[in-house]
């Protein structure tokens, strides 16, 4: 009753779905964030919850978000890889362990890696909606420590945009390797562009073939990303 109250005040989004976990100890959902607002309920066993900030990013390394993995950490926490991933450890989390009963509220773009720790554990998540209900385009519970991420995948979405479609990518809520390719290689070109050491990464051949698939040409990209970091900034 006080959620549906909330939510006829314009407090609280909508729900969206509901989702029902079952599992077995030492199950694993690994280190990633939402885009939903989402409160967890455990319901039977225990689970132990790590939580990191939205600004936590360049410690946790996602994955691109054309990549069928995007929301995700390419960190394995369990055995980092300090050489791929020099600047873990400067990701500082917070331990949660919750209990049948316990819930835990998890605001868009917290990071969180979730394992059983029981034999058994039954848990119920609640995904609400990303905007309030009558404020339609307002984003809820997304906090200024999440404006780098935002900033992040909107530049990606906008270089992405100015690749065609690829045969069987059509569908955006789908991952698109292809796409995610092409995006790499323009930050590739971008990088030394503005200042940043160039990337080792890929083959120049590959990249030049990929940037030739542009719509525009790459320096109109370049300016309309540019331009959206701008008016972000200017916003804020």
């Amino acid at each position: 009753d006080l959620i549906k109250e909330w939510q006829e005040a314009n407090l609280l989004p909508l729900v969206q779905r509901f989702y029902l976990f079952v599992g077995l100890g030492g199950t694993l959902y690994h280190c990633h964030y939402d885009l939903q607002p989402n409160l967890h309920v455990q319901l039977t066993g225990r689970k132990r919850f790590i939580l990191f900030p939205p600004d936590a990013w360049p410690s946790l390394y996602p994955f691109p978000v054309h990549h069928d993995l995007d929301r995700r950490s390419m960190l394995d926490l369990d055995a980092p890889d300090g050489a791929r991933f020099p600047e873990w450890p400067r990701a500082r989390g917070t331990l949660v362990e919750l209990a049948p009963g316990d819930a835990l509220y998890i605001p868009p773009y917290w990071w969180h890696h979730v394992q059983s720790v029981t034999p058994e554990t039954t848990s119920m998540a609640m995904w609400f909606f990303e905007f309030f209900p009558f404020s339609a385009g307002v984003p809820y519970g997304v906090s200024p420590r999440a404006a780098d991420i935002t900033l992040m995948r909107d530049v990606e979405e906008l270089v992405g945009k100015s690749f065609p479609d690829a045969p069987g990518e059509e569908d955006c809520s789908k991952s698109r390797p292809v796409k995610a390719g092409q995006v790499a290689a323009f930050m590739r070109w971008l990088r030394p562009r503005l200042g940043l050491a160039a990337s080792d990464a890929g083959s120049r051949d590959a990249d030049r073939d990929a940037l030739q698939r542009l719509l525009l040409r790459p320096e109109e990209v370049e300016s309309m990303v540019l331009a959206m970091i701008q008016d972000r900034f200017d916003d804020e």
